[in-house]
């Protein structure tokens, strides 16, 4: 069987040489794909109407890590002196994306700020900043419980406590609709949350920061090819 196409929403970065913004994706990201079975696509989507399209050409997504999303997205009109890499084009996009692929099914993987921009475009909001607490969530490894064994996170990652790569500082606040929290850190921090009826999985740490010789973190990726596989 061939590869089947996996989208990844891109990074909107500013260029060094002028305004002119470079789009690409990490390569753990494009490895872990690879390594599943998948054949990586960058996309490139401003609106719903270009992620239509493109989604026509892929049957699964990946919502990557990435900056901060911008707080008028749910409503809040101040912002957080410590937001960082707001981008009004990676928030337009990706939130085009994935009310694309959720009105298609379509199956995906939401990582870390792919996460909470999926809880966003479901009417959620966030925690614009994290204060310290007793687990500390930016560039650091910490323990997450599976709180809910019914789950399509436990399906895919197992029931057992597990350890993630956590780099955030933004955090899920109000939970967006059909949407359900099946992971948690220690100090109550939303680790996980999936769709409760489209193939939809969200997750806060970065597993394919160790999906190369973890084979745990590797396994979300291989549902999301499976998956697509399946159709």
């Amino acid at each position: 069987m061939s590869r089947p196409l996996i989208g990844i929403a891109p990074k909107f970065l500013p260029s060094d040489d002028g305004p002119t913004e470079l789009l690409g994706a990490r390569r753990s990201v494009i490895d872990s794909v690879r390594a599943a079975g998948g054949e990586p696509v960058v996309l490139c989507c401003e609106d719903l109407t270009q992620a239509s399209d493109a989604l026509d050409a892929v049957s699964a997504i990946v919502m990557p890590g990435g900056g901060d999303s911008d707080p008028a997205l749910y409503g809040e009109t101040e912002r957080h002196p410590n937001l960082r890499l707001v981008q009004p084009l990676q928030d337009s996009g990706d939130i085009a994306i994935i009310n694309a692929a959720l009105t298609r099914r379509m199956p995906m993987l939401a990582i870390c700020r792919g996460m909470q921009t999926l809880n966003i475009a479901l009417g959620g909001s966030l925690v614009q900043h994290l204060e310290p607490s007793s687990v500390e969530h930016w560039d650091n490894v910490h323990d997450i419980e599976i709180t809910e064994l019914d789950s399509l996170t436990a399906q895919v990652v197992g029931s057992a406590a597990l350890i993630g790569v956590s780099f955030h500082q933004q955090a899920v606040r109000r939970l967006g609709r059909d949407l359900r929290i099946t992971a948690r850190a220690a100090d109550g921090g939303v680790e996980a949350i999936e769709h409760t009826t489209a193939p939809a999985l969200g997750l806060q740490w970065h597993p394919e920061l160790q999906a190369e010789g973890c084979p745990v973190q590797f396994e979300p990726f291989v549902w999301l090819v499976d998956s697509a596989k399946r159709g």
